[in-house]
């Protein structure tokens, strides 16, 4: 009986802390509403972003659109910046900080898919627009929230063309294994990745989940070792997806590994150099490409930081110049009306390529790029 009261309790008293939000999160987009119609300039974007972890060029990709769009007739914009670690209670916090501040109108970030499912909701209520440039996963839009737009491809997409890069043995078949870490996003990935090596008659021989609290990575390899794949697929964090081509070359493993994840040079410097050899991964920009847009972009970004753009930047560069370009068509700082001016507008042009939108805010119709590294651990070719 005393249990019985205690479960009733909890669920009470959670019950009021979710109405209680939801009350809170009601008042921030009535007060965001009113302060709008009060001022349309400057335009205020939150960002979150795991920059200390990340490393890339997300932050100076920002930076040069910012430069760009002021210099040549706004909208003003203020920038906050927030670093979210890839970690949760952070982000969550971050996330009420935004939506609190009733002259924010966008927020634009995450790299990780649990937490902007998570924050995508807590905007969609404050009525704050969410432009989700890193998170790959398909369930993110598939709410119909009206104050959601994502400027890269669902990953779900894109298995495809890594089944298709992966070599074939000498008599044409291909046999694979499949290690992924113990996370939704993971198994879903793999659970695509078999589905399309299945049509591909790619043969499974040895498929792990892999825990990295629980379970020794030097074990897996071994067992790999025996179960000699032509082609290795691993789905997880950086973190673990470092470990595991690091530990996988350490033990005298080359075969091909196929990768999903999104951030390399996090990868590589957790792997070490040496490691990253023979393997196959998605990437989502070509710094090489010829559009004008990209051109431009890389010119300026060479010039003003010393070094090429990576993804990022150029997700970060893209993803402000079409909010500012959302701003300057509907003369509105509404997250409404920029929600809209973005999905239903002509296709956007930007360095990243042709951005088009359906009514839900995905994103459709853009290439990605199958990277191949090869022995020596150099760039052997790109794949469409």
């Amino acid at each position: 009986m005393d249990r019985l009261i205690r479960v009733l309790f909890i669920f009470a008293l959670m019950t009021f802390v979710f109405i209680q939000q939801g009350r809170s999160l009601d008042k921030y987009a009535l007060k965001r509403q009113q302060h709008t119609e009060n001022s349309l300039a400057p335009l205020i974007v939150g960002v979150s972003w795991p920059f200390n972890k990340a490393q890339d060029g997300f932050a100076q990709g920002l930076e040069l659109a910012k430069e760009e769009i002021e210099a040549n007739g706004g909208p003003r914009i203020k920038l906050i910046i927030r670093d979210d670690q890839n970690d949760w209670e952070t982000s969550r916090k971050i996330a009420l900080e935004f939506v609190s501040n009733p002259d924010m109108t966008a927020v634009i970030g995450y790299r990780d898919d649990s937490i902007a499912i998570r924050v995508s909701g807590i905007y969609e209520q404050a009525e704050l627009l969410h432009m989700i440039v890193g998170a790959t996963t398909a369930s993110l839009t598939e709410h119909d929230f009206v104050y959601i737009v994502r400027t890269i491809n669902p990953i779900e997409d894109d298995v495809v063309p890594l089944v298709r890069a992966a070599p074939k043995s000498n008599n044409g078949e291909l046999k694979y294994a499949m290690v992924w870490e113990a996370q939704e996003r993971s198994s879903e990935l793999a659970y695509q990745y078999q589905i399309a090596q299945n049509k591909n008659n790619g043969e499974l021989i040895y498929q792990k989940q892999y825990d990295p609290e629980t379970m020794d990575i030097r074990h897996i390899v071994n067992e790999l070792r025996g179960a000699a794949p032509d082609v290795i697929y691993f789905s997880g964090s950086p973190e673990t997806t470092g470990e595991f081509v690091r530990t996988t070359r350490n033990l005298g493993i080359d075969i091909p590994i196929t990768l999903i994840s999104k951030g390399m040079s996090e990868l590589e410097k957790i792997a070490g150099k040496n490691a990253m050899r023979n393997i196959i991964y998605l990437d989502f920009y070509d710094k090489d490409a010829k559009n004008k847009e990209n051109v431009y972009f890389v010119e300026k970004f060479l010039a003003r930081f010393g070094k090429y753009p990576d993804t990022w930047a150029a997700q970060g560069y893209d993803a402000l110049n079409i909010l500012a370009g959302a701003s300057r068509l509907s003369h509105s700082n509404f997250a409404l009306d920029l929600a809209s001016a973005i999905k239903f507008s002509h296709p956007w042009h930007g360095a990243n390529g042709i951005y088009r939108f359906d009514r839900k805010g995905e994103l459709r119709s853009k290439p990605v790029f199958v990277r191949v590294l090869n022995s020596n651990g150099e760039q052997e070719g790109d794949l469409r």
